[in-house]
């Protein structure tokens, strides 16, 4: 796995800190574990994915959900969402 750049500079946890070991346990079909190592991104997990599908075609980027995942207020509540998770949980 590769370090986390802050983690190694710093010695707090980031708000993506165990990203890459949630996905390798998704992968296995561990879904306790990878929740376990980010609670906050495993439950944005199906937001990105509709996010992601939905900006792949022309046709879907007319959609209201899409206009919806691009709107002010959902891009500005997920950052303030890591940062208030990036906060937490290095206090816990």
């Amino acid at each position: 796995m590769l370090p986390c750049p802050f983690h190694l500079l710093t010695g707090y946890e980031c708000p993506f800190c165990g990203a890459q070991r949630m996905l390798l346990a998704l992968l296995h079909g561990n879904i306790q574990e990878a929740y376990s190592y980010n609670p906050v991104l495993f439950c944005l997990l199906p937001f990105i994915i509709l996010y992601i599908i939905c900006g792949m075609t022309q046709r879907t980027r007319q959609s209201k959900i899409y206009r919806w995942c691009n709107s002010n207020k959902v891009i500005f509540s997920i950052i303030a969402l890591f940062c208030v998770w990036g906060i937490v949980r290095n206090i816990i």
